[in-house]
């Protein structure tokens, strides 16, 4: 009878010690979900972001051509890339190197911030 008493009480100890490590293993994938659920999130917040900043660009660098009534090939030729090119940029189709952006920030006398919605200010400093 003894040996029957701890037999049970061994097979109780193993099924408690199964639905810890079960509950355990369940809040580790709960927690590994909301980890994969904050990264989503950032990563699409940086994509908003990027796509608000080729979107600003892009109004204003066709603003700052329009405005001065430059053809796409006179920009194209003055920072050394295709009209194409320019005119992708203008629709934000585009993104933009940082050597682009500075011969464009160059060409029409804005700051590279202004250019990128970081500043509503165009003056260099």
């Amino acid at each position: 009878m003894a040996d029957q008493t701890k037999l049970e009480e061994n097979k109780s100890c193993k099924a408690e010690a199964f639905i810890i490590s079960f509950k355990l293993l369940c809040a580790i994938c709960t927690l590994h979900i909301h980890i994969i659920n904050v990264q989503l999130a950032q990563s699409q917040l940086f994509l908003r972001n990027d796509c608000m900043i080729l979107s600003i660009l892009a109004e204003r660098l066709k603003y700052l051509r329009e405005h001065r009534d430059l053809k796409l090939k006179e920009v194209s030729q003055a920072v050394g890339i295709t009209p194409s090119a320019v005119g992708s940029l203008e629709h934000g189709r585009r993104p933009i190197s940082v050597e682009t952006l500075i011969k464009m920030s160059n060409f029409y006398g804005v700051s590279t911030d202004w250019l990128l919605g970081l500043t509503d200010n165009p003056k260099r400093n």
